[in-house]
């Protein structure tokens, strides 16, 4: 295309305008801002994010006072919260173990006092020994020889006769007493370490320990035995054989019976007195029976409560 020669814009032909160009139309100049910047030390620091830290552990000061301050001195115990978590339920635990077993202690100890008090009401309904009445239980005194009593005869030929054949040397045997109503006592003598005594030395109301029945030699020598060995006891006749004032010595067996007697209440709460009692006659009935060879050594003995002849 020549130089010099103008040409149409395409859309100026086809909207049929002027052949001329237009001019341009100037556009208006946007005012320029100038901005400085600043140093960034005078700006100052930009905002940085906050580190999230942990929880801090739970610190548990020690002692700082008392006898275990000079020992630790001015420390500081840091404890997890695991730990204590974990002491805390052991505690908790403690607390219910030490309930439960409390809970079972008292209900034992309910239960033997119940035990106890139901022994001492079935000892209360015991009857007494099955025997006859053997006088008014006033012990008698040693009667002295009166123009009108004859002498008691001499029992030393019986002696000498029982040391030879093996049996125990008959005592002699005191007068019948007389009864509260003037009468003779007619009843069974009682063996006593001191003799046949016509009179029973037991109180009224008291509890007292029956060893074994025995035959009247194995009584007396028991009775004997016994008292030798520091232990009073008493020989009490179970059958009267048909005894009369005129058979003094019937035939028949014996209650050994160890004395003094105890209340109610030392038997029910087993005191001194009668676990004392009770231990004694053990052991010496095994002596008795091992080394003097006696025909019981006391192992079933019973307790009784004498209610008066």
């Amino acid at each position: 295309m020549p130089p010099g020669r103008t040409h149409r814009p395409l859309f100026d032909l086809m909207q049929g305008g002027p052949s001329t160009p237009r001019p341009p139309t100037a556009t208006p100049s946007k005012p320029t801002v100038r901005v400085e910047l600043k140093p960034r030390s005078e700006v100052g620091p930009l905002l940085e994010p906050v580190p999230t830290q942990p929880a801090p552990p739970v610190r548990v000061d020690g002692v700082r006072s008392g006898p275990l301050a000079s020992l630790l001195g001015d420390t500081t115990v840091r404890v997890p919260l695991n730990a204590l978590y974990f002491g805390v339920a052991a505690v908790i635990a403690l607390g219910v173990g030490v309930l439960v077993f409390g809970v079972k202690w008292g209900r034992a100890q309910a239960e033997a006092e119940f035990e106890q008090f139901k022994l001492s009401e079935s000892a209360t309904a015991k009857e007494p020994l099955s025997q006859p009445p053997v006088g008014s239980g006033i012990l008698p005194t040693t009667v002295t020889p009166s123009p009108s009593t004859p002498p008691a005869p001499s029992s030393r030929p019986a002696d000498a006769a029982s040391s030879r054949s093996g049996k125990p040397p008959e005592r002699p045997v005191a007068p019948p007493a007389a009864t509260p109503g003037g009468r003779p006592y007619s009843g069974p003598p009682i063996i006593t370490a001191k003799g046949l005594l016509y009179g029973d030395p037991r109180q009224s109301g008291l509890n007292y320990l029956n060893l074994a029945t025995l035959q009247r030699a194995d009584a007396e020598a028991a009775v004997a035995f016994l008292a030798s060995n520091g232990l009073e006891a008493i020989g009490v006749p179970v059958d009267a054989g048909g005894g009369s004032a005129n058979n003094l010595n019937p035939p028949g067996k014996y209650v050994v019976v160890a004395l003094p007697g105890i209340t109610a209440e030392q038997w029910s709460k087993k005191m001194t007195a009668r676990t004392n009692l009770e231990g004694q006659t053990a052991r010496l009935g095994q002596v008795w029976q091992r080394d003097h060879k006696g025909s019981s050594n006391f192992a079933k003995p019973e307790w009784r409560l004498f209610k008066g002849p």
